[in-house]
């Protein structure tokens, strides 16, 4: 689609903090995250953002490349305890996964935070790829 941020971001359009790619998935830094290192995985194609609706085979290959991506992100950034996966859709109507890294010690987190710097992206961004 045109207008949406999403297919930009695949395109090459917008900028992104992109921290993994397949042929199908792309996997980037949310630019406003609840937890450092929030990432955002969706199919390079446009889907509609309501999980419950989307054809299973789509669903399903979507969640192989999250659980990828939740992986490279438990291993990569420290004191982890586990990655959280929401499917909500809400702000933008490109299917996509949110994983927030979930940190020991660290009370359940929820919502967007501030908008990050592009420094404190970039640096996580280099941490999870290297």
């Amino acid at each position: 689609m045109e207008d949406c941020i999403f297919c930009k971001i695949v395109r090459g359009e917008a900028p992104s903090y992109k921290i993994w790619e397949d042929e199908n998935h792309i996997a980037f830094l949310d630019i406003k995250p609840a937890a450092e290192g929030m990432t955002l995985v969706i199919p390079k194609e446009h889907h509609s953002s309501y999980i419950v609706d989307t054809d299973t085979d789509v669903a399903c290959k979507l969640m192989e490349a999250v659980q990828k991506v939740g992986k490279l992100l438990d291993n990569k950034l420290e004191n982890i305890y586990r990655t959280k996966v929401v499917f909500e859709g809400v702000d933008v109507d490109h299917l996509h996964a949110k994983l927030l890294p979930m940190y020991k010690g660290q009370i359940e987190v929820e919502g967007v935070g501030d908008r990050a710097t592009d420094e404190e992206l970039s640096r996580i961004a280099d941490i999870i790829r290297s």
